[in-house]
């Protein structure tokens, strides 16, 4: 019976120092495992709705159904961030590139123009992605950064590049952040960057930013 109970009580040490290592190193069978079982009880459990003082502007279907296809004019553009900024928002975001030229601009109307008037009115902050076209250009970043100790944005994700915004846009902005999506491995987005490393420093993500 001794015998019996020191090799369970070995055999539970060893158990538990093989599930630390595995938790450690957590390689990929280990963590998909625990990211299901995490989906799993987000399902089973849901944390309850608590109201928080951000809304979610949606284009949807009914609302494409409602005023036309996808893109729209950047007019239209202009007069949603109007309303919203009337309505009482501090901060309208776009989470939508503007990094070409309204095509349906016509000569007697500049719609980017009648955009960034309306950006400048609000307090607005606008996307830009990441990119691996380094040749695409700088992105103006309204926020300033302080870097302590040893390099730390280099354990920031990486964007060598970021997807332009047209330049008068972008100076009407209050702001710019990131819409990239860091995803684990695929599937389900559950963790997003705050922050990223970009071409020229870190570079706030779109929530941050805002």
């Amino acid at each position: 019976m001794r015998n019996q109970g020191l090799f369970l009580l070995a055999l539970g040490a060893v158990m538990a120092i093989v599930f630390a290592v595995l938790r450690l190193a957590d390689p990929d069978p280990v963590r998909d495992l625990r990211l299901t079982g995490f989906d799993y009880l987000q399902r089973l459990d849901p944390r309850p709705y608590r109201p928080v003082a951000v809304r979610v502007v949606d284009i949807d279907d009914a609302a494409l159904a409602a005023l036309g296809q996808w893109p729209w004019p950047r007019s239209r553009m202009a007069d949603l961030t109007d309303r919203l900024a009337e309505a009482g928002a501090a901060v309208v975001v776009h989470d939508i590139l503007y990094a070409e030229p309204d095509r349906l601009s016509s000569p007697g109307l500049d719609n980017d123009a009648v955009l960034a008037r309306a950006l400048a009115r609000a307090t607005s902050v606008l996307g830009t992605a990441r990119s691996t076209d380094v040749e695409s250009g700088p992105v103006p970043v309204a926020a300033g950064v302080v870097e302590i100790g040893n390099a730390p944005a280099a354990a920031l994700p990486p964007a060598p590049a970021l997807t332009p915004v047209l330049p008068d846009l972008a100076a009407a902005a209050a702001g710019i952040g990131v819409i990239s999506v860091g995803t684990d491995g695929g599937g389900p987005v559950r963790r997003l960057p705050l922050a990223w490393a970009g071409p020229d420093g870190p570079v706030p993500a779109l929530s941050l930013e805002a």
